[in-house]
């Protein structure tokens, strides 16, 4: 709440309002010192989504999805189809991304490439996605930065352009720096992003990277 003082009712309150069927509701600033307010919860698209291995008909339902931060849509937001196939009926209409991991039996991580989409109000949709082994980075930092490196970290933001300014981040990861200047950032997905690297008294800019 906002405007509130000991003693004193709040005039103004921020909320998020959220409904298994229907689209996320937040609003910032809600006068409420006029009495009753009603909110109207508008209802989402319907996603459905699965990976396949090798041949798209080895399906594979065991899969969780990961999508831009702009869908408000999280992992408690996914139900199975009667098939087993992950499913979201609140998706916002409009352009967004996702991909999709999967631990198999043998605990190897695999992942989807990068995946926008759109999905007008209202519309059902069905996404499959081809799944690859998870990816390797090595690096380093450059040889003029004294050895041994003290307090160093690196990290990758993966991202991808939805159609909207600028570009919506999927994921961070970071990995500290091995005192000879060396890292290793493991299981990744494919796609590209941004990564930036520091240690004590350096700091890099941000380079663009591929997975």
């Amino acid at each position: 709440t906002t405007g509130a003082t000991r003693g004193c009712a709040p005039s103004t309150v921020g909320f998020t309002v959220t409904h298994p069927d229907y689209r996320p509701h937040k609003q910032y600033r809600l006068d409420v010192s006029e009495g009753e307010t009603v909110i109207v919860l508008e209802r989402g698209s319907f996603l459905v989504v699965s990976g396949w291995l090798g041949s798209e008909d080895r399906v594979v339902t065991d899969v969780v999805p990961h999508m831009t931060f702009g869908a408000n849509v999280g992992p408690d937001d996914w139900l199975p189809v009667r098939d087993g196939r992950p499913s979201c009926g609140r998706i916002p209409d409009g352009s967004h991304a996702i991909y999709l991991s999967h631990v198999d039996d043998e605990g190897r991580s695999w992942f989807s490439e990068v995946t926008p989409f759109s999905i007008d109000e209202n519309e059902q949709k069905e996404l499959s996605m081809e799944l690859v082994p998870a990816r390797l980075l090595r690096g380093a930092l450059d040889e003029a930065v004294p050895r041994p490196i003290e307090k160093g970290e690196v990290e990758l933001n993966r991202y991808v352009d939805t159609g909207h300014p600028g570009s919506e981040m999927l994921r961070t990861y970071r990995v500290e720096v091995a005192e000879d200047g060396t890292f290793e950032l493991r299981d990744l997905p494919p796609g590209r992003g941004e990564m930036i690297g520091i240690c004590s008294g350096w700091a890099s800019r941000q380079v663009l990277v591929a997975t």
